[in-house]
């Protein structure tokens, strides 16, 4: 299998609404070399608590958190959460944050093959730390990221993937859909994909 095959397991089809991404890639001297800049970025990406340290710039701080929104600092599984402090106002139903689930994990090859591949992908979720059954987050359900470290050969690259990005309008309340609107549809989201850019660039790169 090639990452190619690889990655349709965990980054959907682009059905509806948006798609972004942002990629960082390496050439590396030997294969020796990326194979350990693979397992460097395997080991960042899954660092999620600690995503802003490897950030140029301030970025939004991300929390890992478990299936009822307690903060941990363990390996990230499915079914755990990813709260989101974005600057300015979050979402009421969402205690402030932008919220999304862990839901499927991928790896592929080893050191002794031609590619290698290690990603999950996270949706738009409600608060879990609640009842409320509202998205908490500027996109509907629909969206989904993907966070990608793979190796061809003596390249590894670092990328975020998303699909089917639309705004979340239609929550119960007025002022989350008036502040998704804006965010969703606002400078944000280029700040945003800014922001993808920068992580996963540190990501393969920040000593």
């Amino acid at each position: 299998m090639k990452n190619k095959q690889a990655k349709k397991e965990i980054v959907p089809e682009q059905k509806k609404g948006n798609q972004t991404g942002a990629k960082h890639t390496i050439d590396c001297d030997s294969l020796q070399t990326a194979h350990e800049l693979f397992n460097i970025g395997k080991q960042r990406l899954t660092d999620i608590n600690h995503w802003a340290d490897y950030c140029s710039v301030a970025m939004a701080e991300t929390k890992l958190t478990d299936g009822k929104g307690n903060l941990i600092n363990r390996e990230p599984k499915i079914g755990d959460y990813i709260r989101i402090d974005l600057a300015g106002p979050g979402p009421r139903s969402g205690d402030g944050y932008d919220w999304v689930r862990i839901e499927e994990f991928m790896q592929h090859g080893s050191e002794s093959t031609e590619e290698e591949l290690f990603g999950f992908r996270v949706r738009p979720a409600s608060n879990p730390s609640t009842s409320d059954p509202n998205t908490s987050h500027f996109y509907t359900s629909d969206a989904t990221s993907s966070f990608i470290v793979e190796r061809k050969d003596k390249s590894v690259s670092a990328s975020e993937i998303g699909k089917n990005e639309i705004p979340n309008v239609k929550t119960e309340r007025v002022t989350d859909k008036v502040r998704n609107a804006v965010v969703a549809t606002g400078g944000m989201v280029g700040l945003s994909v800014v922001q993808w850019k920068i992580l996963m660039k540190g990501i393969l790169e920040k000593k």
